[in-house]
């Protein structure tokens, strides 16, 4: 029973408000016009098409007009400064629902600081009951409560089917999504709209409900003069003409409020956003740090010598950072450097002959000299992999990025033709469609932006890792002890010399 009475009360709030004129642009071809023209008429259809909408939610949370009026104003003003930020355009009116909503909220809280006296909050709506009207009126904004907390996409749904009018199929064009679709979304926000409100003890008994929810307080005169002055101020706001012009002082003080809540709340998105990644990250490093720290009772002596702070007179662990097969201990000759025949050694290092000198117990040895290495032709392997995908992927930016001024040029010339009343050469599709190709191509660039620095990042790490593969000491002093030989299996971290360091 109670889920018929809502369709019933749905059904009657249908008819209440004025459905759009059919044809025309769509809210997102309206807003991109708008936005990339500066098209007056375009804002103006935009403002005509969803005043009612933002109207009734104002005059329903607001009980003076003028705080309405100016909450309204506020709305879209608040579209001029953010229609740049809404993520689906087709949603138009969803979004500018949510932001009638806060602001109207926040004229609340303005009037009640005010007349200092605070007006019960929404969550304290009391139980309807069959009474006069003016309990009806007191009702009227938990429906705009509720359907604020709706899901975006189910909430978009409601507001076009049930608040603007709009049929089914009307709305699954807007949305751009299949009818049926649409049909789940208004059956799931009446289902989550019925069991909150039974929550709340409305047991929707009344068709008084809906007629409340659709009348006006202002008279059709007075509406359409409202309508033109917000249109008007909205586009001198555009304009930045704040002083003598039609923005209400209110209206600029409810927006300012809103765009900073607006600005706080993604600044707390963000932030949580990098909190979460530093938490993951932080918890995988800790995991592979545990993972690749040996067992506290098997450390062996050089290892813990290792690990402790060098001091002169101590000696010092030197220990391979990886895991592989010793080539060669020593030094590797330059040009020039005299070493006796007995000293030298030869080994293959990537496939190439390399000359070292040998080194032995009481030789000196200099911190960050390089003490032997390790077979490293998979690390190298894996840093020719990243660089053939670096250079792939900067081949493919290089190319986006050309195909992209190419897109660019083709869209000013259609603009300045279309601007010029040329006609024969360009349309408004035409012009349109250039423009979306150059906003793809320049949304492709920045992606492929992003792989070049992930692909240099990978590189980076690849030669780190090949790096490690020499056995370097890291501090300056002689050599007392040599624990491998060339070719012994070292494993990470395993003790392979032990370096005195100088007294002074």
């Amino acid at each position: 029973m109670p889920g018929r009475q809502l369709q019933a009360l749905l059904r009657r709030l249908q008819r209440h408000v004025h459905p759009p004129a059919q044809g025309g642009l769509a809210d997102d071809q309206l807003l991109d016009r708008w936005l990339a023209l500066r098209d007056e008429a375009a804002f103006e259809v935009l403002l005509w098409r969803h005043a009612p909408m933002v109207l009734g939610v104002c005059e329903r949370l607001l009980r003076h007009s003028h705080d309405a009026e100016d909450a309204f104003q506020a709305t879209f003003l608040t579209l001029v400064l953010k229609a740049r930020t809404i993520r689906k355009r087709e949603g138009v009116g969803s979004w500018l629902y949510k932001v009638a909503y806060r602001v109207a909220l926040r004229a609340r809280m303005t009037q009640a600081r005010h007349n200092k006296a605070c007006e019960p909050s929404l969550s304290e709506v009391p139980v309807a009951e069959s009474g006069p009207d003016h309990d009806w009126r007191d009702l009227r904004p938990v429906l705009d409560e509720e359907l604020n907390r709706l899901p975006a996409r189910c909430r978009a749904a409601f507001v076009l089917c049930y608040l603007q009018g709009r049929t089914n199929a009307e709305a699954a064009r807007a949305l751009g999504c299949p009818e049926g679709t649409i049909a789940s979304r208004l059956a799931s926000a009446r289902e989550r709209l019925r069991l909150r409100l039974l929550r709340r003890g409305i047991t929707l008994e009344s068709s008084g409900f809906a007629i409340c929810l659709a009348e006006q307080a202002l008279s059709p005169e007075a509406r359409v003069l409202l309508v033109r002055n917000a249109l008007s101020a909205a586009l001198d706001f555009a304009q930045g003409k704040l002083l003598g012009g039609l923005v209400s002082p209110g209206a600029l003080s409810l927006t300012k409020g809103v765009l900073r809540i607006m600005f706080l709340k993604r600044i707390a998105l963000t932030m949580l956003g990098i909190l979460l990644v530093s938490l993951v990250a932080g918890g995988l490093s800790y995991g592979l740090l545990a993972r690749e720290q040996p067992p506290a009772e098997s450390t062996s002596e050089p290892e813990r010598q290792a690990q402790k702070p060098a001091q002169a007179g101590d000696c010092a662990t030197i220990v391979s950072e990886q895991e592989g097969i010793v080539i060669f201990l020593g030094t590797p000759l330059n040009a020039g450097m005299n070493v006796p025949a007995s000293r030298v050694g030869t080994a293959i290092v990537n496939g190439k002959p390399l000359k070292y000198r040998k080194l032995k117990v009481g030789d000196t040895v200099e911190e960050g000299q390089v003490l032997g290495q390790l077979d490293d032709r998979f690390a190298r392997v894996e840093v020719e992999i990243k660089e053939a995908k670096v250079a792939a992927a900067r081949a493919d930016l290089d190319s986006s990025e050309k195909t992209g001024q190419e897109a660019r040029v083709r869209y000013e010339t259609q603009l300045r033709l279309y601007n010029n009343n040329i006609r024969g050469n360009t349309s408004l599709e035409d012009m349109r469609g250039a423009k979306l190709s150059w906003d793809r191509y320049t949304s492709e660039a920045t992606s492929k932006k992003q792989a070049v620095i992930v692909a240099q990042l990978e590189l980076k790490q690849a030669r780190t890792i090949l790096e490690s593969y020499e056995i370097r000491s890291r501090v300056r002093g002689v050599i007392r002890v040599i624990y491998k030989h060339p070719g012994e299996a070292v494993h990470k971290l395993e003790a392979v010399f032990t370096v005195e360091l100088p007294k002074e």
